[in-house]
């Protein structure tokens, strides 16, 4: 259903950005910047992912979401397929090449870094990677703060799990706050989330390649069956609104 937006957020809306994935999958895979990626994993609370409600995401497509491997205090716990890896193409210092989040969760203080550090970072000096910083600028931002490349290789399922919180982002936005993904490639998998009506939503990746998703959802990957690369731009953009497609909006 067609939600109006005028006065709120989407989880989900399409972003007039064009660029050639083939072109930005070559730059990327060939820097090698993507040795550098860390697991993006979460918390093993109860035997299980701290996120899973047990009540979302019941399909047949999402049983190896089971299987990821999760943090136990400092260890990984066993696995039999893999997860997100992440690196940041920005940084502010030089602790934050492939950190997200600050906090922890049992104190309830973790917070995105994008919104704890929310100004101008500027881009790392041992890759170069002109064509992602080209397709950046031609968004038109105030300034960009964090870049992150999400890298999934096979076998690989993006486990369950929130980036942040509704309101939390929702306010970030508000304030002129950006969450974009270029979707360099599938990789043969979709991103799945929850909605605000509690409801199953599905990307069709294959037909959009840029979007604006509020991680505050609850949401997922199917498992992919080739290298899935997603970019995640965060910033600060004039007009927010003015470049979603809020005809096609969740």
């Amino acid at each position: 259903m067609i939600q109006n937006f005028t006065s709120k957020w989407p989880i989900f809306a399409p972003i007039e950005i064009d660029f050639d994935q083939d072109r930005l999958r070559d730059e990327i895979v060939l820097s090698n910047i993507l040795t550098k990626s860390k697991i993006a994993t979460t918390q093993q609370v109860d035997g299980k992912n701290f996120w899973d409600d047990q009540k979302h995401f019941k399909d047949h497509i999402f049983e190896k979401q089971k299987e990821v491997p999760l943090w136990n205090d400092k260890e990984l716990t066993p696995s039999t397929i893999d997860t997100f890896y992440q690196v940041n193409v920005t940084t502010f210092d030089e602790d934050d090449l492939a950190d997200v989040w600050r906090g922890e969760h049992k104190t309830k203080t973790r917070i995105p870094l994008w919104i704890a550090e929310d100004y101008q970072w500027h881009y790392r000096s041992d890759y170069h990677l002109p064509y992602l910083e080209s397709i950046v600028n031609s968004i038109g931002l105030n300034y960009v703060s964090m870049i992150r490349i999400i890298v999934q290789d096979p076998p690989s399922i993006g486990l369950i799990h929130k980036d942040s919180g509704i309101k939390t982002n929702s306010e970030y936005y508000d304030g002129g706050g950006i969450n974009i993904t270029l979707n360099v490639t599938t990789g043969g998998a979709n991103l799945y989330f929850i909605d605000t009506d509690d409801n199953e939503r599905h990307v069709d990746e294959d037909n959009i390649k840029a979007w604006h998703f509020n991680d505050g959802a609850l949401h997922c990957t199917s498992e992919v069956s080739s290298q899935r690369i997603q970019i995640r731009i965060y910033g600060n953009h004039p007009n927010y609104k003015s470049i979603m497609d809020l005809n096609r909006a969740i």
